[in-house]
């Protein structure tokens, strides 16, 4: 992954948004592409916190670890999904309604 796929992914979802949260708070670990120049001014310029793992530590994030991969092992990898959108919707599924 590099800084410009990590902004980009952030800008995506920002720009998903109808109203942007105040307080809005982005937690990872301390990738290169996280802790770039590029990245955490993209953060600053929106307001977003950034949250980053401690060097070593690796249960800071391990309640969303532990969904990612409930999710891909009980979901994703058991159907088939024929196209981006479908996948969308069934990800969207899991985690608003089963």
């Amino acid at each position: 992954m590099t800084s410009s796929l990590a902004k980009e992914t952030l800008d995506t979802a920002l720009s998903s948004q109808k109203e942007r949260p105040k307080g809005l708070i982005l937690h990872s670990d301390q990738g290169s592409q996280f802790a770039s120049y590029d990245f955490t001014e993209d953060c600053l310029q929106n307001e977003v916190i950034q949250s980053l793992n401690k060097a070593g530590c690796l249960y800071d994030n391990e309640e969303t670890e532990r969904f990612l991969r409930t999710l891909k092992f009980e979901h994703i990898n058991r159907l088939q999904f024929k196209s981006d959108k479908q996948l969308e919707t069934g990800i969207s599924e899991y985690i608003w309604v089963v």
